[in-house]
C-alpha cells in the first residue's frame, strides 16, 4: 500500500472513530439517568421506559429500537413540545385606527408545553397608536460633580420637549432631584457648600437633601422649562448617593408625581456614582428595613421626609 493511502486510510479511520466515541457518549447522557424527572429534563433525544419488568435503563435515546421494543411502546414516556398561538379575530388596522389609550398586542395568547432547555419561536405584533399617552419623569442627581451636567439639561430642556412632541402630542413632563442622606457620615451641613465649581461659577448650592420632586407631571412646557432654570447643585460627602430611594419614591408617589394609569411610564436616571444599599444605614443607625411607601410632604417642594431610623432602599437580586 502506498504511503498516501495508509495516511488517508489513517485519518478516516481516526473521524470514524471520534464519531462512535461522540455516539456513545450521547447515549450515555441519557442513561445516566436515575429518575423519570431527570430524564425528560435532560435532553429532549431521553425517553423513559415505566415498565417495572424492564431490566435495562429506564432512560435511553428515543431512536434506541431495541430498548423501546424490550420495554414496550405502550410503557414509552416521552413528552412532546406543543406551541399552540392564537391570533386575534380581529383585524388590528392601522395605528390611527386605534383608540388613543389601546395598544393592540397580537397574538393575544399563547400555550406553550415543553420540555426543559427546549427552543421556541413565534412572532408578535404591538400596535402603537398615535398620540398615545407618554408621561416622563427626569430623575437627576444634583451632587457637585453633576454641575456641568445640570447646566446642560437646562440648555437641553427645550429640545427635550421637542422629541417628545415629535412622539405623540399627549405628553407631560416632570422633575425630581436628589443627592444624600441628610446626616454623617453622607453628607452635614456644617460642611456646606463646599462644591467648588458652583462657588467659581457664582452658583448659589442648595442646602443638602435627600430627594425633592420639583415638578409634577405636566403638560404646560412653559411651566415645566422656567422650574428647570430654577434649581440649583448641592453637596454630599461619600459618592454613592441615594439613588434608591429616589426612584423608589418616584414610582410609589403615583399622585404627588401624577402618573396617569393610561399612560406609558417613562423614568430618565442621571447620575455619574453608584447608589447606597441596604445596609449603608446602620453607619447613622437606621435599623429598620425601609418600608417603600410614599414620604413625599406637603412643602413648597415635595421633599422627601424620611424616618431616621429606616435603612436604605433594598435591591432585590
Amino acid at each position: 500500500m502506498k504511503p498516501q493511502f495508509r495516511r488517508y486510510r489513517m485519518k478516516v479511520l481516526s473521524i470514524l472513530s471520534l464519531l462512535f466515541r461522540f455516539s456513545l457518549a450521547a447515549s450515555q447522557i441519557c442513561r445516566d439517568q436515575s429518575s423519570c424527572n431527570n430524564c425528560l429534563q435532560h435532553s429532549q433525544e431521553c425517553v423513559w421506559c415505566n415498565n417495572q419488568n424492564y431490566t435495562g435503563s429506564n432512560c435511553f435515546e428515543r431512536n434506541a429500537t431495541s430498548d423501546v421494543a424490550s420495554c414496550g411502546e405502550q410503557y414509552i414516556v416521552n413528552l412532546i413540545s406543543n406551541l399552540t398561538v392564537i391570533s386575534n379575530d380581529e383585524d388590528v388596522g392601522s395605528a390611527s385606527q386605534l383608540n388613543s389609550s389601546e395598544t393592540i398586542v397580537n397574538p393575544e395568547q399563547v400555550y406553550l408545553s415543553t420540555r426543559a432547555n427546549q427552543v421556541h419561536r413565534f412572532n408578535v405584533s404591538i400596535s402603537i397608536p398615535f398620540n398615545y399617552p407618554l408621561d416622563f419623569y427626569y430623575l437627576m442627581d444634583f451632587s457637585c460633580s453633576m454641575f456641568d451636567d445640570l447646566q446642560t439639561i437646562q440648555d437641553l430642556s427645550p429640545e427635550i420637549i421637542n422629541t417628545l412632541e415629535s412622539l405623540t402630542s399627549n405628553f407631560k413632563v416632570g422633575f425630581g432631584a436628589f443627592s444624600d442622606k441628610e446626616t454623617l457620615p453622607f453628607t452635614h451641613e456644617i460642611l456646606e457648600p463646599f462644591c467648588a465649581d458652583a462657588s467659581i461659577a457664582g452658583v448659589s448650592e442648595h442646602s443638602s437633601f435627600n430627594y425633592i420632586h420639583y415638578q409634577s407631571l405636566t403638560s404646560n412646557r412653559d411651566v415645566f422649562l422656567e422650574r428647570i432654570k430654577q434649581l440649583n447643585i448641592t453637596s454630599n460627602l461619600d459618592s454613592p448617593e441615594s439613588t434608591l430611594e429616589a426612584l423608589m419614591q418616584a414610582v410609589v408617589c403615583t399622585e404627588v408625581i401624577g402618573w396617569r394609569p393610561t399612560a406609558s411610564h417613562i423614568v430618565l436616571l442621571a447620575t455619574d456614582a453608584p447608589y447606597h444599599i441596604a445596609g449603608d444605614g446602620k453607619l447613622t443607625g437606621a435599623l429598620l428595613p425601609h418600608d417603600m411607601k410614599c414620604h413625599l410632604s406637603q412643602l413648597p417642594d415635595d421633599t422627601y421626609q424620611y424616618d431616621e431610623s429606616l435603612d436604605l432602599v433594598l435591591v432585590p437580586w
